[in-house]
Order: C-alpha cells, then structure tokens, then sequence
C-alpha cells in the first residue's frame, strides 16, 4: 500500500475485539480496559504502600537524629556553661611542688582573660596529665604526643 493515499475504514473494525456491532465491540474493549486499569490500580496501591513504608521509616530515622542533636547540643551548652579548660604549662625544674605553684599561678591570673572565672562557692574539679621526664626536651616531646593524641592544640592554652 502506498502510504501517500488516504484509506478509509469504519469505526467498527477499527474497534477490534468480539462482536459485530459498535456496542458490542466497545463493551469488549472497554471490558479489556478496565482489567488494565484494575491492574493497574493494584499496582498503584502496592507502589504507595511501599511509599508509606519508606516514609515512614524516613520519618523515625529524621526523629532519632533529632533527638541525637538536641542531646549533643543539651551536652555541649553543659560543657561550655561548665567551663572546662586546659592549659600547657612549660616543663621547669623543681618538681612537683613548682609545677603546681605554677598551674595555681595560672588560675588566678587576674590579667588572663581567658582563664576559667568560677567563685569561691563553685565546685571545681578537673583531670590533670603530668609529664616527668629527666629533661625539658623529653617532657615536651610526652606533651606533644598527647596533645595530638586528643587532638586538643586548639583550646589549650599556650606556655605559662
């Protein structure tokens, strides 16, 4: 058939399916139409139940890591209103009793606006990691160690 020409055909056998009449040709397609679409909508149904599912799992996932943040944020403002500070204090001969005259020098340094400010009535405690060693050398060698150990050379304070 060229396909330049235009060729006619009646609506009824375009409509396929049983029958000979429009009516009853349209009723079968129409019945063949509506099993697609009934499938279909199962398939619809099935795809939103899925939908649900992983919204919902979406959902309870957002929420644990909600309350995830808000607990490091509750711990972090306790942390930072609590005013945990270290300080590097130089090795010095003189033993024990230098160095602790020294890290009390420090707390109370009046001019160091960056030292801890507490009152008489606040409780203090802390952790302090001491380093002895027989040289200067050596004991900033253990302090280099373990500051990169905790990775805390950024809020500490330098050399007192």
């Amino acid at each position: 058939m060229d396909s330049n020409k235009w060729e006619s055909k009646k609506i009824v056998d375009l409509l396929g399916g049983k029958g000979d009449t429009i009516k009853e040709k349209s009723k079968h397609v129409l019945g063949k139409f509506d099993e697609q679409l009934a499938k279909s909508v199962d398939k619809l149904s099935d795809i939103e139940e899925q939908m649900n599912f992983y919204s919902n799992a979406f959902n309870t996932m957002t929420n644990a890591i909600n309350t995830l943040q808000n607990t490091v944020n509750e711990y972090t403002e306790d942390i930072l209103a609590a005013g945990i500070s270290a300080i590097n204090i130089t090795p010095k001969a003189g033993g024990l009793p230098v160095f602790m005259d020294r890290l009390n020098a420090s707390y109370n340094d009046v001019a160091d606006a960056n030292r801890p400010q507490c009152s008489n009535n606040s409780y203090v405690g802390g952790v302090v990691v001491l380093y002895t060693a027989p040289s200067e050398n050596r004991v900033k060698e253990l302090a280099t160690v373990v500051t990169e150990l905790f990775s805390i050379d950024t809020w500490v304070k330098k050399e007192v």
